[in-house]
């Protein structure tokens, strides 16, 4: 037998009298009550392990993708640590799903960001001239 017959069957038996139908009603209203605020409770509590699980992925991520994070590495800047950062959250949304043109785009700026910042630490100047002997600095200038 189905939910709604038995329902059906239920109302029925308390529809014969009028004391009856208004006490069934009655029941029936604390029941939604109930079920609302249950509801509303269980929608709180979504919301805030959602926000605690969020608040993890992104420890986790860092975590992971900068060491224990115990001490920052001085060779690594802040621009660098932000891309490192948000390039392996954009790597963990992608595991789950596809990545959306904006998030695309965004991969695609961090990467160039990246790209460039470790472009220019590679690329250090070296002061040639305070090394040379003076006999070769004449030369030099001769050669000009």
């Amino acid at each position: 037998m189905s939910d709604n017959n038995t329902i059906d069957k239920l109302a029925e038996t308390y529809s014969t009298d009028e004391d009856d139908t208004a006490a069934y009603h009655k029941a029936q209203g604390a029941v939604v009550v109930n079920q609302t605020r249950t509801i509303n409770e269980l929608r709180k509590k979504i919301e805030e392990l959602s926000g605690k699980l969020e608040k993890l992925t992104i420890e986790n991520t860092k975590y992971r993708t900068l060491g224990s994070g115990a001490e920052k590495d001085p060779e690594v800047s802040d621009a660098e640590q932000i891309c490192l950062i948000q390039l392996a959250l954009l790597n963990n949304y992608s595991m789950q799903r596809e990545l959306s043109l904006e998030e695309c785009k965004k991969a695609e700026i961090y990467t160039k960001t990246l790209l460039q910042i470790r472009g220019k630490q590679d690329k250090k100047e070296v002061n040639v001239v305070g090394s040379l002997t003076n006999e070769q600095l004449i030369e030099a200038m001769k050669a000009l």
